[in-house]
């Protein structure tokens, strides 16, 4: 009825028409108004801030990143009287205010004039349009300041633009290669919400965040191909009025002048289990290019993403003295989101018991690490220090879900300071609540549970196993140290060791350190690596590291590789850790710390790698570093690192926790 009321009062005479057609406006614009001012009421009301401190000339300001409202104006030229109005300003709620406005520019929306969806990128001057198959990008517009010093001081009037040239880069899914040929992708039904969106088929899922940092496309391969010889690969169509420029490490687009105007960059690939995957980009002709994933030994699915060079995020125990963060490790997918998880130690966290700890995981999504924690558990017994040792356990039933293991290596049950190691498994709600496995060492003082380690798949029979160390057990010999591996199977870990080993040497702490070593003779076996770090052979406390082979049958019981540093106090073994593969030779590579290792500094520390063949591990170090600094203990940790600068090969971090520098 309103619609034919308007149609038919319209007048014939110009001059009134165009009064009423003012009016209208005038109508318009305050409803506008009225329905943007009860917005931030609601908004104010929701994050219990106090909206009569704010000024309505503020309320204009935070809506600048969409419209020129110039200081004090709505844009029609009248000064607000409220503007001129002195009144305190809320400024936590004014910036709440500017930020949510500000997410909302990086939403992936569906747009009937392109048939597609679409998401402006102001921070980067990009404009992102969504196909089934990939995606497509161009400036957001060719008009842009000549300067960025300072501008947010300047008006409208007082900026200085220049026009840069319009291009456009289309990237296009082919598919997964299986052997000779590519699996295409068949995705249908594309997803959004805000700054997320999604595509999927029954192989591969895409994902797509937009933010300020830029665009992120994300890969996860969900099943292993039929004929893949370990080696995944991901073909991708470049359509551009730029060229391309392929390297192992990024994509560039370049224009005539060889100038950069997007980067496809930054690889950090990573499987079921949470452990790093090799990845680098291969040029196949001017219109493909392909990403490669050295698969060995990976479970899937295996997510492929970019690498982040800043610290998106950091979270707290707010406790005193909780020791937050004595352990951290990956968590794996525990919830099947399809993103990575982490968990973190605070070992003497007290909540009913003093020193119990507590061990937290924060789940990943579109928009990084949750703020806070999504699951806890605790010790529940003074002194246990739970968290000690924490990592992902791989995934030990099969069910799809990443697991955790923790370890609390001063539980006493009966006997004191035996130490107590626990699973709990993840599923579509996140962790259990209750631990689904547990073991002990049930021996005084044997410590079991200092260290914990997923351990691969060491038989072969598709399950993750675990690995646990107690340093100070004692079978015949003193504080020689003992290694547990427990197998995986349909129903959890298996109720007793399927495998242990002892050092046979007094003092020896074998187990102060355990690892997965992946596969370092490329035989389709996991295998693993412990160190013993007061290991004497004519050097008292040099230390030593070994490696035990898988099979079909499970671990070797003898080591098939060790190594000393053949220097007293060295302590060479306190930490190991598999490298991943540093040489990109198709083998598992080792490295090890002996922190207290001198070299014309006392204990300046030293770390060792060891490279893979289809022998297993060389005899002598393939590389090794040092501190160069008094009492760094440079080696105290070590791990692979991945390979974070996307050049296809495996990089590795070493911790020195006492170095100066000022």
């Amino acid at each position: 009825m309103k619609s034919a009321l308007l149609s038919t009062s319209i007048p014939k005479d110009p001059l009134e028409k165009r009064l009423i057609t003012f009016t209208s406006l005038l109508i318009l614009s305050i409803l506008v108004l009225s329905a943007l001012i009860s917005f931030l009421i609601n908004f104010a009301k929701k994050n219990k801030s106090d909206l009569t401190t704010a000024r309505l000339h503020h309320t204009s300001l935070s809506l600048s990143s969409v419209g020129d409202l110039s200081d004090g104006y709505f844009g029609t030229g009248v000064k607000s009287q409220n503007a001129l109005q002195e009144q305190p300003i809320n400024e936590d709620w004014l910036a709440k205010v500017k930020e949510e406005i500000q997410k909302q520019e990086y939403e992936i929306n569906y747009q009937p004039s392109v048939q597609a969806y679409q998401s402006p990128n102001r921070a980067n001057n990009l404009r992102f349009t969504y196909y089934n198959d990939g995606f497509s990008v161009k400036p957001r517009t060719t008009k842009i300041p000549k300067t960025w010093q300072n501008i947010e001081n300047k008006r409208p009037d007082e900026i200085e633009y220049t026009t840069i040239e319009n291009w456009e880069v289309k990237l296009k899914l082919l598919g997964v290669k299986n052997g000779k040929q590519i699996i295409p992708f068949e995705g249908k039904e594309f997803k959004a919400e805000k700054n997320y969106a999604s595509i999927e088929d029954k192989s591969i899922k895409i994902e797509y965040i937009n933010n300020e940092e830029g665009m992120r496309q994300n890969f996860i391969v969900k099943k292993k191909p039929a004929t893949n010889n370990e080696k995944l690969e991901i073909v991708l169509h470049t359509e551009s009025t730029l060229m391309t420029f392929v390297s192992r490490d990024a994509v560039a687009f370049r224009d005539e002048d060889l100038q950069g105007k997007m980067y496809y960059k930054g690889l950090k690939v990573w499987d079921n289990d949470g452990k790093e995957l090799m990845a680098y980009f291969s040029n196949k002709n001017r219109e493909e290019f392909s990403i490669v994933v050295n698969t060995e030994n990976a479970v899937y699915p295996i997510t492929i993403d970019p690498l982040s060079t800043t610290a998106n995020w950091t979270a707290e125990s707010n406790q005193a003295f909780a020791r937050f963060g004595y352990s951290v490790s990956t968590a794996g997918d525990v919830n099947g989101d399809g993103y990575s998880d982490v968990i973190v130690g605070a070992i003497e966290y007290d909540n009913g018991q003093t020193d119990e700890g507590r061990v937290f995981v924060f789940h990943g999504s579109s928009s990084g690490l949750s703020g806070e924690a999504n699951w806890a558990a605790e010790g529940d017994q003074a002194s246990a220090y739970f968290g000690w040792s924490v990592s992902t356990a791989g995934d030990v039933n099969e069910d799809g879900y990443s697991d955790v293991i923790i370890g609390a290596y001063r539980y006493d049950s009966p006997e004191t300071d035996e130490g107590r190691a626990y699973v709990y498994h993840g599923s579509a709600s996140g962790l259990s609540t209750n631990a689904n496995w547990t073991a002990e060492s049930n021996q005084t003082v044997a410590r079991f549970g200092y260290s914990v380690s997923a351990a691969g798949d060491v038989n072969g029979d598709g399950y993750s196993d675990v690995i646990v160390g107690a340093y100070n057990y004692s079978n015949e010999e003193s504080y020689e140290g003992k290694a547990f591996v427990y197998h995986g199977s349909a129903s959890g870990l298996s109720t007793t060791a399927n495998w242990t080993v002892e050092s046979n040497q007094a003092g020896a702490n074998f187990g102060i350190s355990v690892s997965t070593a992946g596969d370092v003779n490329g035989d389709g076996y996991s295998d693993v690596i412990v160190g013993a770090y007061y290991y004497d052979n004519g050097q008292t406390d040099e230390g030593r590291a070994y490696v035990y082979h898988g099979s079909s049958s499970g671990l070797s019981t003898t080591a098939n590789w060790t190594a000393e540093s053949n220097q007293a106090n060295a302590w060479f073994g306190n930490s190991v850790s598999t490298a991943g593969d540093v040489n990109g030779d198709g083998y598992s590579d080792v490295i090890v710390g002996a922190y207290g290792y001198n070299n014309g500094e006392t204990n300046e520390g030293r770390v060792f790698v060891y490279h893979g063949s289809a022998n297993g591990l060389s005899t002598t170090a393939n590389w090794t570093a040092e501190s160069n600094q008094v009492i760094a203990f440079f080696g105290y940790s070590v791990s692979t690192a991945g390979d974070v600068n996307g050049d296809g090969y495996c990089d590795v971090i070493v911790g020195a926790h006492y170095y100066d520098n000022g």
